[in-house]
């Protein structure tokens, strides 16, 4: 058993398999009966509250965990979370806070060029635990 603190966890992920970007936010949005990724065992017990995306036929996904890792105050609770198949350090990243979409916005923008959409209807990427 992982203890996760109350706080706010972005997580970073990519969606190229079938169904795409949709499919992807729809099964993050359930609560899965069997549990795929890392992250299907976290929302078991997290409420999702944000979503930060951009549509790109890039994998950008490295890029952003990247940059999280890099926002003030950003900790790493849990090596290799979401990242089983890549270099990176996690993809699941702690704050105490709330994280800026406008901040993490302006690295990637300055980065890439383009900057993330955020959708305020409860939804994937960046979600606060409320009680575990």
């Amino acid at each position: 058993m992982i203890p996760f603190k109350i706080g706010y966890y972005a997580y970073v992920g990519s969606a190229f398999g079938a169904g795409g970007l949709a499919a992807r936010i729809n099964h993050h949005l359930s609560i899965s009966n069997r549990p795929r990724w890392h992250i299907d065992y976290l929302r078991q017990k997290a409420s999702i509250e944000q979503i930060w995306l951009t549509e790109s036929s890039q994998k950008l996904e490295h890029d952003w965990a990247r940059l999280l890792s890099q926002m003030d105050h950003a900790r790493i609770t849990v090596e290799g979370f979401g990242a089983s198949d890549c270099r990176c350090a996690s993809h699941l990243f702690y704050f105490r806070y709330r994280p800026s979409v406008s901040k993490f916005g302006d690295g990637i923008t300055s980065y890439r060029r383009s900057s993330p959409e955020q959708i305020l209807t409860g939804k994937v990427a960046s979600f606060q635990i409320n009680a575990l």
